[in-house]
């Protein structure tokens, strides 16, 4: 009899993946290819960690290992202190790349198949279709949908049975700037409602507004990681613009009661000084203020990415850039 499967408990659990190798034999030879390379990664319930690499860094692969799908060469993964062979798979959620449907149901009654396979409620199909914003086209049959429309629907799969870690790989893939937007917002709202969301995406500056921290691959091994601050360093200032003087002054109130400084500039405009742009643009949404641009002077996610992959180097090794100012359209 093999060992019982462990619920892990309580929010802010990590997911640890431990000194995680992987090889495979291929080509006529027969030769073995390493596709992962001693990956160490921490990531917390609570956080968005954004997985990062070009094409065959290693990315798909780490991600099926960490959802079982895969079995490690050595090293192992765990979740809230328990090997992830042990742990119950109703704690995981996942949507991967290339969705597939029961072509001829509809979107709906998709939801229902996998909410009874799960021994959910059918409710719940009406949760992750409110939650997912995909009323519009979740009764038609799934082979007439989009590429966007199948990565939204996939979303909602991945939570019907609500679980703690949501494994995501290129989830705003197919879909136009208002899908997107809303994709980034639901990410966001789910970690901030306790789960773990771990995203890999080529879109990096889709992720910068989001996430909390990160882990980039270059040939199956770690080149960086850590959180968003230190990854990007603390901007010294950032440009936040608003629609209208009126949001201008209402931010500064905020701003102020948060102890940042800040001045007025042209347009409508404050210059931020103490936190990162992702830390100023979420308190202020807090307070149902939506910048229309945002400016940070420090070094894009991008420009760290290309920065990382571009050395065989150790993160502390790696030298700071100076970025040139870009602007961030923020809805």
């Amino acid at each position: 009899m093999g060992r019982p499967a462990i619920a892990p408990t309580g929010s802010g659990d990590d997911l640890v993946v431990d000194a995680v190798s992987k090889s495979v034999v291929s080509g006529f030879r027969r030769r073995q290819k390493l596709l992962l390379d001693g990956v160490q990664l921490r990531a917390s319930c609570g956080e968005v960690h954004a997985l990062l690499g070009p094409n065959g860094a290693g990315k798909s692969t780490l991600m099926r290992i960490i959802l079982g799908l895969y079995s490690p060469t050595s090293g192992h993964v765990s979740f809230a202190g328990v090997s992830i062979d042990r742990v119950i798979r109703g704690s995981f959620g996942a949507a991967l790349e290339q969705p597939r449907f029961i072509e001829q149901l509809s979107g709906r009654d998709n939801l229902a198949v996998l909410a009874r396979g799960a021994g959910v409620p059918l409710s719940r199909v009406e949760d992750v279709v409110e939650l997912c914003s995909i009323s519009r086209f979740v009764n038609r049959r799934t082979r007439q949908y989009s590429t966007g429309e199948r990565q939204s629907l996939a979303m909602a799969a991945s939570l019907i049975h609500d679980p703690q870690v949501l494994i995501l790989d290129e989830p705003t893939n197919g879909l136009d700037y208002d899908g997107t937007t809303r994709m980034q917002q639901l990410m966001r709202q789910l970690a901030d409602g306790g789960k773990l969301v771990m995203v890999s995406s080529h879109k990096l500056y889709e992720l910068e507004p989001i996430a909390d921290s990160a882990t980039v691959l270059q040939g199956g091994r770690v080149v960086a990681a850590g959180s968003m601050g230190q990854l990007l360093r603390a901007p010294r200032s950032v440009i936040v613009g608003f629609p209208s003087a009126d949001d201008r002054d209402r931010a500064a109130e905020t701003l102020t009661q948060r102890g940042w400084g800040h001045t007025a500039e042209d347009d409508d405009a404050l210059r931020v000084t103490g936190a990162p742009s992702q830390v100023i643009v979420r308190c202020l949404a807090g307070a149902e203020l939506f910048p229309d641009r945002v400016i940070p002077a420090s070094t894009s996610l991008e420009e760290f990415f290309v920065t990382a992959t571009s050395q065989n180097a150790h993160p502390s090794a790696l030298p700071a850039r100076q970025s040139r100012r870009r602007s961030i359209g923020v809805r």
